[in-house]
């Protein structure tokens, strides 16, 4: 599985702009950001539920704090954010303390795309029609907002209901004539999409230094007992039963550094090399046994 680490609830994300998937809170745009890293699978395929410790998913999304009631405050509002814009279907927090569990049931796939449910949202178009004409008419948002963009600038930077012009011309597009040069190109949107890929991995990669470079000094149990819960995250599909506890007893003993591991395979994770690093964790684990397929 991906990983990604962004700081959920900092202040860089004030005014960060996240382009076709920017949401109108920070708290939601980023918590987005992580769930479409923790759901995408080495296959390019996306999970249609995901459930994470809740103590697990405080690191993960950048959360300090220790109290749960604070945390559940936090993403309770990023979590109402991506429901209204239908990109998750469900999302609960169940139990307390330590053995609590963040649940999230995502849209399926077939409805609207929640990045142009918000950019229409954004033109001033409701949630509910936004959702609508999002689902109805994808391939001419993008369209209909440079069409609005254009409307402003020949009315000097004021339109009337824009979001009921937006609507209108996705509804109607024979009432409207639009140049052929506002047509958004697809290597542009190519273009914006990997820009917006790169800057969170890299803002992901930072989050995940800072927080290990804390830790390098720690002893090996105490290196093992921070990690635990995110090793078990990326190799939790990988490692058997056996495997596990014999990595357990191995970086108890210091013989595996927990947080050089976490590091490890937090880089062969960006750069797309997962499986060759599991595959020399497993040699290590069982250099008597054949690798296991």
């Amino acid at each position: 599985m991906a990983s990604n680490w962004p700081k959920v609830f900092g202040r860089a994300f004030h005014t960060c702009s996240t382009g076709t998937y920017q949401l109108e809170q920070p708290p939601a745009r980023a918590l987005y950001r992580t769930l479409q890293a923790h759901r995408r699978q080495d296959d390019g395929s996306l999970l249609s539920e995901l459930r994470v410790p809740l103590v697990d998913w405080r690191h993960a999304t950048g959360l300090t704090t220790d109290r749960s009631d604070l945390v559940r405050r936090a993403l309770t509002a990023a979590h109402d954010e991506l429901l209204a814009n239908h990109y998750l279907e469900s999302a609960t927090i169940e139990g307390r303390g330590k053995s609590a569990v963040a649940q999230y049931v995502f849209a399926d796939t077939n409805s609207a795309d929640p990045a142009l449910v918000v950019m229409l949202r954004q033109a001033g178009v409701s949630v509910a029609r936004a959702a609508t004409l999002a689902a109805q008419h994808p391939e001419r948002v993008e369209l209909a907002l440079q069409f609005l963009e254009q409307r402003r600038l020949n009315a000097g930077g004021t339109v009337r209901n824009p979001g009921g012009l937006v609507a209108d011309y996705l509804q109607n597009p024979e009432k409207y004539a639009v140049p052929a040069e506002f047509t958004p190109p697809a290597q542009a949107r190519q273009e914006r999409a990997s820009r917006q890929h790169q800057k969170a991995e890299h803002e992901a990669q930072q989050q995940a230094e800072a927080h290990l470079e804390r830790l390098d000094r720690a002893s090996p149990s105490e290196q093992w007992e921070s990690q635990r819960s995110t090793l078990q995250l990326i190799l939790k599909k990988q490692l058997s039963s056996g495997q596990w506890s014999q990595l357990e007893a191995l970086a108890c003993a210091g013989e595996i550094q927990a947080v050089d591991l976490t590091r490890t395979l937090i880089a062969a994770t960006a750069s797309s090399e997962l499986k060759e690093a599991v595959a020399q964790l497993k040699r290590r684990l069982n250099p008597l046994l054949p690798l296991e397929h």
